[in-house]
């Protein structure tokens, strides 16, 4: 419809938007939230008009970030909880979950601030936990139970520490 076609962005609009969120994400997990939305424009190939024009401000970028995390992670959840044998589905979710705030600078800068507790952000945060803790098939319970042997992963236990404990 007419109305449809006014709210849908040019292709070449949704390119850029989808480029500065690539480029951004790559950058705020390399160099924290301190990167400046100027690196980012520069490095996506965009000015800086084309990325205030997507998001306003830097906090609407990486807000924008940290929902698309939150739904990754939404839809690993929901693969774990689906999976026919959950215990490995478990493990594979929990060590990269693990890795991935491990390796991502921007998305640890984020929890630390505590931006997931932005109403909207709630919503997916509350949705992601009620996901993992509504009892399903005794399959699915032992997703949420970290007490079944060998969980968590050993990749992720330090040798030095008792068993059952992180780094």
């Amino acid at each position: 419809t007419d109305a449809a076609a006014a709210r849908r962005p040019r292709a070449d609009a949704a390119r850029n938007r989808e480029r500065i969120l690539e480029v951004a994400n790559e950058a705020f997990r390399e160099g924290g939230l301190e990167v400046s939305v100027a690196e980012i424009a520069r490095r996506a190939g965009v000015g800086s008009g084309t990325l205030f024009r997507n998001f306003p401000t830097k906090a609407d970028l990486i807000h924008a970030i940290v929902e698309m995390h939150m739904g990754q992670w939404m839809s690993e959840i929901e693969l774990a909880i689906a999976a026919e044998d959950v215990g490995p589905a478990f493990d594979a979710f929990f060590e990269h979950s693990v890795l991935f705030n491990y390796r991502d600078r921007g998305m640890l800068e984020a929890f630390k601030s505590g931006m997931l507790d932005e109403p909207d952000l709630m919503a997916c945060k509350c949705e992601a936990t009620d996901a993992t803790s509504k009892p399903r098939s005794a399959a699915s319970d032992r997703l949420t139970c970290a007490t079944i042997s060998g969980w968590p992963p050993s990749s992720v236990l330090s040798t030095s520490t008792a068993p059952g404990t992180c780094r």
